[in-house]
């Protein structure tokens, strides 16, 4: 796959997963580097969602912040996201949205966090 292909590939998948995932427009030029973790070292860690499990804890690294929590319950912040993602259409609704809080309880009641940037 040559860099012309990767960059497509990489604004398509861009595309897809919204504004959690990235700042980046159609209008943008797409780069080589992740935009959200400038350590390339760290960020080759990192799977394509930018997600990794440390010990028994679990992060998800999105435009609205850091997302952990103990790896058992990782299902609940990707649900949060995924239903806050879907109710985000531009770059205003996430300022908002960065602005709620620093703490949250799943619908079962355990807690899952976010440290803001």
């Amino acid at each position: 796959m040559g860099i012309d292909d990767f960059l497509a590939s990489k604004k398509s998948k861009i595309a897809k997963r919204g504004l959690l995932y990235s700042l980046k427009g159609d209008a943008d030029e797409i780069d080589l580097d992740d935009e959200l973790v400038a350590d390339e070292g760290f960020a080759a860690v990192l799977n394509d969602d930018r997600e990794i499990y440390v010990g028994n804890k679990f992060y998800k690294y999105t435009t609205n912040g850091l997302y952990f929590c103990k790896r058992k319950h990782e299902k609940e912040p990707r649900k949060y996201l995924k239903n806050l993602g879907s109710t985000i259409t531009s770059k205003d609704q996430l300022i908002t949205a960065k602005c709620i809080g620093a703490s949250r309880k799943s619908e079962s009641g355990r807690d899952y966090f976010l440290f803001l940037q």
